[in-house]
């Protein structure tokens, strides 16, 4: 199995989490919309209620894993899926690691250049959910 390789239930194996140290899977695309941290979070859920592709352990990536999507971002089938806008204030997204001394802050990524960055939980970001 390489990085980038749709798996039989169509999602995309996108390497092994540094989190888990197990394989982790990468959802083809992005939420429809671009989510706050409480809203990403609640639309993990509801593909765990839907059971998408199959499974019921969808979440928001960790920074880590987050950071482990954008180096593979241009490998097999993740390649042209992440929105890569050059614009300081679009192109960012959102992990589940939340600042321990702000917490209303979260990681999120910048997947045109690889910047990361504590987004304001309340403003909104693209959002890949994995499982693994």
């Amino acid at each position: 199995m390489k990085i980038g390789d749709i798996m039989t239930d169509g999602t995309i194996f996108a390497g092994l989490s540094t989190e888990t140290n197990k394989p982790l899977y990468a959802l083809p695309e992005d939420a429809p919309l671009k989510l706050s941290f409480n809203k990403a979070a609640e639309y993990a859920a509801q593909l765990n209620q839907q059971n998408a592709f199959g499974h019921n352990d969808w979440r928001v990536p960790t920074d880590a894993e987050l950071n482990l999507l954008y180096q593979n971002k241009d490998k097999g089938a993740l390649t042209g899926t992440f929105n890569q806008n050059v614009y300081y204030q679009t192109g960012w997204y959102r992990s589940s690691t939340k600042n321990p001394d702000l917490g209303i802050f979260a990681h999120a990524q910048r997947f045109s250049d690889g910047e990361r960055v504590w987004l304001n939980g309340g403003k909104s970001a693209y959002v890949r959910c994995v499982r693994g």
